[in-house]
């Protein structure tokens, strides 16, 4: 509701640009013109002048589409907006930045093939085609490993409420790849450990990432090691130290 607020407010104020344009143009050109104030000559030479000023600043171009994606461009977030079959059609600046890769490249395609193919990330767009709720924010490195984003997924709708497709926003999450070069904690573990704060159990986190039981029981310890922890308060803890709960 709130983005849609912003976009009438913008398109209000492009038509009053317009109305107050086109008002100075017909003062200036009605004294050259011997044109009286308020005479019928001077409301048709009125509405040309606002006719000529919103031709000139381009104000008949603005649509609540183009309100939008400029509010996307001026966002320092990590931005991308897909289709309704979850395929990209638009990216801002940061976005592009960080994949190394122009829209050119990337509208049309399916965020797996744009972000990479993660379990967390899968699920939840799946979760929002489903019209279920999606599930906590999913980590990726989009640039090689020198950012950490955690992704959050929202549906995006008309104003009758059908669905448009899905937005994309990320956050960079500070301090971890400091963390996982400290204590050589590995992506898979560190994916793990992220997954218990958040209140997963281990069967919830071997399904999310699609590993066995086991294999997190074997994660966890090896973190637990690392970290010189005995259990999940004191990782969380831990965690707190370094910013990252």
């Amino acid at each position: 509701m709130i983005i849609y607020a912003f976009i009438a407010i913008a398109i209000f104020m492009f038509v009053s640009a317009g109305f107050s344009l086109g008002m100075t143009e017909a003062y200036l050109i009605a004294p050259l013109l011997n044109i009286p104030s308020f005479s019928p000559v001077f409301g048709t030479l009125c509405m040309f002048g606002i006719w000529v000023a919103m031709l000139r600043y381009r104000l008949l171009a603005v649509t609540d589409k183009k309100v939008c994606r400029d509010m996307i461009e001026t966002m320092d977030a990590f931005v991308l907006m897909l289709d309704a079959g979850g395929r990209v059609v638009m990216q801002n600046r940061t976005a592009e930045r960080l994949l190394g890769r122009s829209l050119k490249d990337t509208a049309g395609r399916p965020l797996a093939e744009v972000i990479g193919d993660t379990a967390d990330c899968r699920e939840a767009l799946s979760s929002l085609k489903a019209g279920r709720p999606a599930a906590d924010a999913c980590q990726i490195s989009p640039d090689g490993g020198k950012t950490e984003l955690a992704l959050r997924f929202s549906p995006v709708k008309d104003a009758a409420g059908d669905p448009l497709g899905f937005m994309v926003l990320g956050r960079e999450v500070k301090g971890v790849r400091h963390f996982r070069r400290r204590f050589q904690v590995t992506a898979r573990e560190w994916e793990a450990i992220h997954k218990l704060v958040t209140g997963a159990t281990n069967r919830e986190i071997a399904h999310t990432l699609g590993i066995a039981e086991r294999t997190v029981k074997a994660h966890l310890s090896s973190v637990y090691g690392k970290l010189g922890v005995e259990n999940k308060v004191q990782l969380i803890g831990v965690l707190k130290e370094h910013g990252l709960y």
